[in-house]
Protein backbone atom coordinates (compact mmCIF):
# COMPACT_ATOMS: atom_id res chain seq x y z
CA UNK A 1 0.00 0.00 0.00
CA UNK A 2 1.44 3.38 -1.03
CA UNK A 3 0.18 6.94 -0.51
CA UNK A 4 -0.06 10.03 -2.70
CA UNK A 5 2.51 12.77 -2.21
CA UNK A 6 0.30 15.76 -1.29
CA UNK A 7 -2.77 14.42 0.50
CA UNK A 8 -1.58 10.93 1.60
CA UNK A 9 -4.41 9.16 -0.18
CA UNK A 10 -4.21 5.35 -0.02
CA UNK A 11 -3.12 3.59 -3.25
CA UNK A 12 -3.35 -0.22 -3.23
CA UNK A 13 -0.86 -1.76 -5.66
CA UNK A 14 -0.15 -5.13 -7.22
CA UNK A 15 -1.05 -7.98 -4.87
CA UNK A 16 -1.97 -5.74 -1.89
CA UNK A 17 -4.89 -7.01 0.12
CA UNK A 18 -7.13 -4.14 1.19
CA UNK A 19 -10.52 -3.45 2.77
CA UNK A 20 -12.46 -0.79 0.83
CA UNK A 21 -14.21 0.56 3.92
CA UNK A 22 -11.00 1.24 5.84
CA UNK A 23 -8.62 1.93 2.95
CA UNK A 24 -10.83 3.88 0.47
CA UNK A 25 -13.22 5.82 2.73
CA UNK A 26 -10.42 7.91 4.31
CA UNK A 27 -9.59 9.06 0.78
CA UNK A 28 -13.02 10.70 0.41
CA UNK A 29 -12.68 12.52 3.73
CA UNK A 30 -9.24 13.83 2.77
CA UNK A 31 -10.44 14.93 -0.68
CA UNK A 32 -13.51 16.64 0.79
CA UNK A 33 -11.40 18.51 3.36
CA UNK A 34 -8.86 19.62 0.73
CA UNK A 35 -11.56 20.81 -1.69
CA UNK A 36 -13.32 22.78 1.07
CA UNK A 37 -10.02 24.38 2.10
CA UNK A 38 -9.35 25.40 -1.51
CA UNK A 39 -12.85 26.82 -1.83
CA UNK A 40 -12.46 28.90 1.32
CA UNK A 41 -9.07 30.19 0.14
CA UNK A 42 -10.50 31.44 -3.17
CA UNK A 43 -12.68 34.54 -3.72
CA UNK A 44 -16.05 33.19 -4.90
CA UNK A 45 -18.68 35.35 -6.55
CA UNK A 46 -21.85 36.85 -5.15
CA UNK A 47 -24.89 38.48 -6.73
CA UNK A 48 -26.58 41.78 -5.94
CA UNK A 49 -30.31 42.45 -6.18
CA UNK A 50 -31.57 45.95 -5.32
CA UNK A 51 -34.99 46.59 -3.81
CA UNK A 52 -35.64 50.33 -3.33
CA UNK A 53 -32.62 51.43 -1.23
CA UNK A 54 -31.62 47.95 -0.04
CA UNK A 55 -28.69 46.14 -1.68
CA UNK A 56 -29.36 42.43 -1.17
CA UNK A 57 -26.17 40.43 -1.66
CA UNK A 58 -26.18 36.63 -1.92
CA UNK A 59 -22.94 34.66 -1.78
CA UNK A 60 -22.51 31.69 -4.10
CA UNK A 61 -20.53 30.04 -1.29
CA UNK A 62 -22.42 30.87 1.93
CA UNK A 63 -19.44 30.30 4.27
CA UNK A 64 -16.97 32.42 2.26
CA UNK A 65 -15.63 35.41 4.20
CA UNK A 66 -14.22 37.04 1.05
CA UNK A 67 -16.40 37.42 -2.05
CA UNK A 68 -16.73 39.60 -5.14
CA UNK A 69 -19.71 40.88 -7.10
CA UNK A 70 -20.66 42.90 -10.17
CA UNK A 71 -22.76 45.83 -8.97
CA UNK A 72 -26.24 46.01 -10.51
CA UNK A 73 -26.93 49.57 -9.34
CA UNK A 74 -25.43 52.77 -7.98
CA UNK A 75 -24.97 53.36 -4.25
CA UNK A 76 -26.93 56.29 -2.82
CA UNK A 77 -26.90 58.04 0.55
CA UNK A 78 -28.92 56.11 3.12
CA UNK A 79 -28.73 52.81 1.23
CA UNK A 80 -28.60 49.68 3.41
CA UNK A 81 -27.09 46.25 2.80
CA UNK A 82 -27.82 42.59 3.51
CA UNK A 83 -25.67 39.50 2.98
CA UNK A 84 -27.58 36.23 2.55
CA UNK A 85 -30.69 37.93 3.91
CA UNK A 86 -29.06 39.31 7.08
CA UNK A 87 -28.56 43.05 7.60
CA UNK A 88 -24.91 44.11 7.85
CA UNK A 89 -23.01 47.27 8.74
CA UNK A 90 -21.38 48.29 5.44
CA UNK A 91 -18.09 50.18 5.63
CA UNK A 92 -15.30 51.10 3.21
CA UNK A 93 -11.70 49.96 3.57
CA UNK A 94 -10.87 53.18 5.48
CA UNK A 95 -13.53 52.41 8.09
CA UNK A 96 -16.02 55.05 6.92
CA UNK A 97 -19.63 54.23 6.16
CA UNK A 98 -20.54 53.49 2.56
CA UNK A 99 -22.00 56.65 1.01
CA UNK A 100 -23.35 57.85 -2.34
CA UNK A 101 -21.04 57.09 -5.24
CA UNK A 102 -19.08 54.35 -3.46
CA UNK A 103 -19.68 52.29 -6.60
CA UNK A 104 -21.67 52.47 -9.82
CA UNK A 105 -23.52 49.95 -11.95
CA UNK A 106 -21.12 47.40 -13.44
CA UNK A 107 -18.35 48.02 -10.90
CA UNK A 108 -16.45 44.94 -9.70
CA UNK A 109 -16.54 45.06 -5.88
CA UNK A 110 -14.45 43.01 -3.43
CA UNK A 111 -15.91 42.46 0.05
CA UNK A 112 -15.05 40.77 3.35
CA UNK A 113 -17.68 39.74 5.90
CA UNK A 114 -16.67 39.57 9.58
CA UNK A 115 -19.65 38.92 11.81
CA UNK A 116 -22.17 41.68 11.11
CA UNK A 117 -19.60 44.03 9.55
CA UNK A 118 -19.04 43.88 5.79
CA UNK A 119 -16.03 45.76 4.45
CA UNK A 120 -16.23 46.80 0.80
CA UNK A 121 -12.88 47.64 -0.77
CA UNK A 122 -14.02 50.87 -2.40
CA UNK A 123 -13.44 54.57 -1.75
CA UNK A 124 -15.80 56.39 0.60
CA UNK A 125 -16.01 60.14 -0.04
CA UNK A 126 -15.95 62.48 2.91
CA UNK A 127 -16.20 66.19 3.60
CA UNK A 128 -15.23 68.50 6.46
CA UNK A 129 -15.23 72.18 7.33
CA UNK A 130 -12.42 72.86 4.86
CA UNK A 131 -13.92 71.13 1.85
CA UNK A 132 -17.27 70.38 0.24
CA UNK A 133 -17.49 67.27 -1.93
CA UNK A 134 -13.69 67.26 -1.90
CA UNK A 135 -13.40 70.85 -3.23
CA UNK A 136 -11.88 73.81 -1.42
CA UNK A 137 -13.69 77.16 -1.21
CA UNK A 138 -11.79 78.56 -4.21
CA UNK A 139 -13.45 75.93 -6.40
CA UNK A 140 -16.90 77.53 -6.00
CA UNK A 141 -18.03 80.74 -7.66
CA UNK A 142 -18.77 84.07 -6.00
CA UNK A 143 -22.09 85.85 -6.51
CA UNK A 144 -20.52 88.12 -9.12
CA UNK A 145 -18.97 85.13 -10.86
CA UNK A 146 -22.30 83.30 -10.92
CA UNK A 147 -24.04 86.33 -12.43
CA UNK A 148 -21.35 86.59 -15.11
CA UNK A 149 -21.65 82.88 -15.85
CA UNK A 150 -25.43 83.20 -16.19
CA UNK A 151 -24.98 86.00 -18.72
CA UNK A 152 -22.48 83.86 -20.59
CA UNK A 153 -24.87 80.90 -20.48
CA UNK A 154 -27.66 82.95 -22.03
CA UNK A 155 -25.40 83.93 -24.91
CA UNK A 156 -24.13 80.36 -25.21
CA UNK A 157 -27.68 79.10 -25.63
CA UNK A 158 -27.87 80.46 -29.16
CA UNK A 159 -24.53 78.83 -29.98
CA UNK A 160 -25.75 75.50 -28.60
CA UNK A 161 -28.92 75.72 -30.69
CA UNK A 162 -26.82 76.28 -33.80
CA UNK A 163 -24.58 73.32 -32.85
CA UNK A 164 -27.61 71.05 -32.52
CA UNK A 165 -28.88 72.14 -35.92
CA UNK A 166 -25.42 71.58 -37.39
CA UNK A 167 -25.37 68.02 -36.00
CA UNK A 168 -28.74 67.28 -37.61
CA UNK A 169 -27.52 68.69 -40.89
CA UNK A 170 -24.34 66.60 -40.65
CA UNK A 171 -26.42 63.46 -40.12
CA UNK A 172 -28.56 64.22 -43.16
CA UNK A 173 -25.44 64.87 -45.25
CA UNK A 174 -23.86 61.62 -44.04
CA UNK A 175 -26.93 59.63 -45.05
CA UNK A 176 -26.98 61.28 -48.47
CA UNK A 177 -23.30 60.41 -48.90
CA UNK A 178 -24.05 56.73 -48.28
CA UNK A 179 -22.56 56.54 -44.78
CA UNK A 180 -24.13 54.05 -42.40
CA UNK A 181 -25.64 55.02 -39.05
CA UNK A 182 -25.64 52.35 -36.33
CA UNK A 183 -26.98 52.73 -32.81
CA UNK A 184 -24.21 51.46 -30.52
CA UNK A 185 -25.60 52.42 -27.08
CA UNK A 186 -28.88 53.43 -25.47
CA UNK A 187 -29.64 54.61 -21.93
CA UNK A 188 -32.38 52.37 -20.56
CA UNK A 189 -33.32 54.96 -17.90
CA UNK A 190 -33.01 58.42 -19.49
CA UNK A 191 -35.30 59.95 -16.84
CA UNK A 192 -32.97 58.86 -14.00
CA UNK A 193 -29.81 60.47 -12.66
CA UNK A 194 -26.56 59.80 -14.50
CA UNK A 195 -23.25 59.94 -12.63
CA UNK A 196 -19.80 60.09 -14.18
CA UNK A 197 -19.19 56.63 -15.65
CA UNK A 198 -17.88 54.60 -18.57
CA UNK A 199 -20.40 52.75 -20.76
CA UNK A 200 -19.67 49.91 -23.18
CA UNK A 201 -20.66 50.31 -26.84
CA UNK A 202 -21.79 47.36 -28.93
CA UNK A 203 -21.44 46.52 -32.62
CA UNK A 204 -19.21 49.51 -33.40
CA UNK A 205 -18.36 49.33 -37.13
CA UNK A 206 -14.66 49.36 -37.99
CA UNK A 207 -15.42 52.06 -40.55
CA UNK A 208 -16.74 54.54 -37.94
CA UNK A 209 -15.68 58.12 -38.72
CA UNK A 210 -17.50 59.98 -35.93
CA UNK A 211 -20.31 59.61 -33.40
CA UNK A 212 -23.58 61.40 -32.74
CA UNK A 213 -24.50 61.64 -29.06
CA UNK A 214 -28.12 62.55 -28.23
CA UNK A 215 -28.81 63.92 -24.75
CA UNK A 216 -31.71 65.19 -22.66
CA UNK A 217 -31.10 68.62 -21.19
CA UNK A 218 -32.08 67.35 -17.73
CA UNK A 219 -33.45 64.06 -16.45
CA UNK A 220 -36.89 65.71 -16.17
CA UNK A 221 -36.85 67.72 -19.43
CA UNK A 222 -37.75 66.47 -22.89
CA UNK A 223 -35.54 69.02 -24.66
CA UNK A 224 -32.85 67.22 -26.63
CA UNK A 225 -29.49 68.12 -28.11
CA UNK A 226 -27.33 66.15 -30.56
CA UNK A 227 -23.55 66.61 -30.66
CA UNK A 228 -20.78 65.33 -32.92
CA UNK A 229 -17.93 63.47 -31.18
CA UNK A 230 -14.74 62.42 -32.96
CA UNK A 231 -13.07 59.17 -31.82
CA UNK A 232 -10.54 59.75 -29.05
CA UNK A 233 -11.23 63.50 -28.78
CA UNK A 234 -12.33 64.99 -25.44
CA UNK A 235 -15.62 66.72 -26.25
CA UNK A 236 -17.91 68.98 -24.23
CA UNK A 237 -21.60 68.25 -24.76
CA UNK A 238 -23.92 71.19 -24.10
CA UNK A 239 -27.66 71.78 -24.17
CA UNK A 240 -29.06 75.26 -24.82
CA UNK A 241 -30.18 77.49 -21.98
CA UNK A 242 -33.23 78.64 -23.95
CA UNK A 243 -35.37 76.73 -26.41
CA UNK A 244 -38.21 78.77 -27.88
CA UNK A 245 -40.09 80.52 -25.10
CA UNK A 246 -39.00 78.05 -22.43
CA UNK A 247 -35.82 78.69 -20.49
CA UNK A 248 -33.88 75.84 -18.90
CA UNK A 249 -30.49 75.84 -17.18
CA UNK A 250 -27.58 75.44 -19.59
CA UNK A 251 -26.32 71.89 -18.92
CA UNK A 252 -22.85 70.56 -19.76
CA UNK A 253 -21.09 67.19 -19.68
CA UNK A 254 -17.76 65.98 -21.08
CA UNK A 255 -17.25 62.74 -23.03
CA UNK A 256 -14.49 60.89 -24.83
CA UNK A 257 -15.27 57.86 -27.04
CA UNK A 258 -12.45 55.43 -27.74
CA UNK A 259 -12.70 51.88 -29.04
CA UNK A 260 -15.88 50.35 -27.65
CA UNK A 261 -16.24 52.60 -24.61
CA UNK A 262 -17.63 56.08 -23.96
CA UNK A 263 -16.33 57.78 -20.83
CA UNK A 264 -18.76 60.43 -19.52
CA UNK A 265 -17.69 63.07 -17.02
CA UNK A 266 -20.02 64.40 -14.34
CA UNK A 267 -22.72 66.78 -15.56
CA UNK A 268 -23.20 70.30 -14.25
CA UNK A 269 -25.25 73.43 -14.84
CA UNK A 270 -23.46 76.60 -15.93
CA UNK A 271 -23.80 79.30 -13.33
CA UNK A 272 -24.00 76.84 -10.44
CA UNK A 273 -21.37 75.23 -8.23
CA UNK A 274 -20.77 71.50 -7.95
CA UNK A 275 -21.63 68.53 -10.14
CA UNK A 276 -25.17 67.39 -10.81
CA UNK A 277 -26.26 63.91 -11.85
CA UNK A 278 -29.46 65.38 -13.37
CA UNK A 279 -27.65 67.59 -15.89
CA UNK A 280 -27.40 66.58 -19.57
CA UNK A 281 -28.44 62.91 -19.52
CA UNK A 282 -26.96 60.84 -22.41
CA UNK A 283 -29.74 59.02 -24.27
CA UNK A 284 -28.27 57.39 -27.40
CA UNK A 285 -24.99 57.07 -29.25
CA UNK A 286 -24.83 56.46 -33.02
CA UNK A 287 -21.72 55.46 -34.97
CA UNK A 288 -21.42 57.04 -38.40
CA UNK A 289 -19.14 55.53 -41.01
Amino acid sequence: MTQTTNYSLNKPQGSDLFAPLTDYNPNWDAIDAAMYENQMASVPRATEAIAATVHNITRNVPDAAMFRLSATGNVGNGDTFTVDGIAVNAIAANGQAITEGAWLTGTEVLACLNGSVCTFYVSASSSDAQTLQGHAAAYFGTAAGVEAAQNTATAAGNVANQASQTAAQALAAAQQAGLNMVKVWENERPASSFNAQTVVLSNVPASTKFYLVRCRQTNSADFNTTCIVLPGVDTTLRAAAKIGSQTKPDSVRGVVISGNTAQFAAGYYLGTSGDSSSALIPVEIYAIG
